[in-house]
């Protein structure tokens, strides 16, 4: 045994292995949707004054990926301008608020990348669909 092997610990049994189960994040959907709302309602109490993603990390809204909820305020059809400050530091002012959002379908129109492949190798999938 290396020692690679001595510091991961005992590996689980068969039977340990079979029992186990898939790995369940914690966040849900409603999660999401509770910061998209906090990171609108912020960004509308700023209005041109706007918003930078620290100042939202700071205090606490839209999970640590603020950008994130603002990409799904855009895809609500919100119009949300990005402004570059320095570095890696962004700062977004609501421009235009759509009064009624369509949250886009998670699920792809065209099903997904999976489902388009013809072969199951993606070396002759373009040759199978060309």
């Amino acid at each position: 045994m290396n020692t690679a092997d001595q510091r991961a610990g005992p590996r689980p049994t068969l039977s340990e292995l079979e029992r186990g189960r898939p790995y369940q994040p914690d966040a849900q959907a409603t999660d999401f949707d509770a910061d998209k709302l906090a990171v609108l309602n912020e960004l509308r109490k700023a209005g041109a004054r706007s918003v930078t993603t620290l100042e939202f990390i700071r205090r606490g809204i839209g999970g640590l990926r603020p950008p994130n909820r603002i990409h799904d305020l855009r895809d609500d059809g919100h119009v949300i301008a990005t402004v570059r400050e320095r570095g890696r530091q962004f700062r977004f002012v609501l421009q235009r608020e759509n009064p009624s959002p369509t949250p886009k379908s998670p699920t792809r129109k065209n099903g997904g990348w999976c489902d388009q492949r013809a072969t199951g190798l993606p070396l002759f999938d373009t040759a199978v669909r060309s």
